[in-house]
């Protein structure tokens, strides 16, 4: 009785986990270039059910009847990079990557990588993102002075004489799911994580790339984890009646 308490508390509390993911994913549907989160689930590790016989000798004798587990949990968070649906806003910065790539931006904390191509001009006339950090080129930070520039669907910035000031270096990585989140719609990735320019691209100037929420999946998502918090809530309730039952019954003299 006290393994199903034990069972039913971890159910609720990887479901508590799975609503945090949820209610971020939700949170960030109009976020930019955002990628949802899913949480991989593993049950802990199974246990041997044994029956014990009493012999006619006196001795006991155990049978093995089946196994079982005590709960499941949060395994890993892992990222669905997935493309998301192209929105056009005609803006000349704007630019959306379709295929398997992100933008390169050199922060304060370092090299970051990210899909929201919502990028401007600064005072210096440096193509930065929407939190001032610099985007990179293969030459390092752009910058576009008082040129008027169109970028092509490779990438490269176009000033109107056809000299091509820049290109936008776009990464790609050897292991996408060893990339984390960084905070400011960024990823990082480790020191030993192979970094390489991306192949098979095709960049949208003038579209954004919208998030790859899918609102009614989540929805239904956290319908599900309600339900499931619920009913591990009433097992434990249960299983407490029964325990105190057995404690003030059972065990009472009469």
């Amino acid at each position: 009785m006290i393994r199903g308490l034990y069972i039913s508390a971890s159910g609720m509390t990887a479901q508590e986990l799975n609503q945090n993911r949820v209610t971020n994913n939700l949170a960030n549907a109009n976020t930019v270039g955002f990628k949802k989160d899913v949480h991989v689930f593993r049950t802990f590790q199974e246990v041997l059910l044994e029956r014990v016989n009493r012999l006619p000798s006196g001795n006991r004798e155990r049978d093995v009847i089946g196994t079982t587990n005590l709960g499941t949990m949060v395994d890993e968070t892992r990222t669905d990079y997935s493309d998301g649906l192209l929105q056009e806003t005609g803006k000349p910065f704007d630019v959306a990557i379709m295929g398997q790539g992100m933008f390169t931006v050199e922060t304060p904390q370092g090299l970051r990588f990210t899909r929201d191509g919502s990028f401007q001009l600064n005072s210096e006339g440096y193509l930065v993102t929407a939190t001032g950090d610099y985007v990179l080129g293969y030459l390092g930070p752009i910058n576009l002075a008082d040129e008027v520039v169109h970028l092509t669907p490779e990438g490269e910035l176009v000033a109107e004489d056809g000299w091509v000031i820049d290109q936008l270096l776009i990464a790609d990585f050897e292991d996408w799911q060893r990339l984390t989140k960084a905070g400011d719609n960024y990823f990082m990735i480790p020191d030993e994580v192979n970094l390489m320019p991306a192949q098979d691209i095709t960049l949208k100037p003038g579209f954004l790339e919208k998030s790859n929420i899918n609102l009614v999946e989540e929805i239904v998502d956290l319908i599900t984890v309600t339900r499931i918090y619920e009913a591990n809530q009433k097992a434990i309730q249960a299983q407490d009646e029964i325990l105190g039952k057995s404690v003030n019954e059972l065990g009472a003299l009469r």
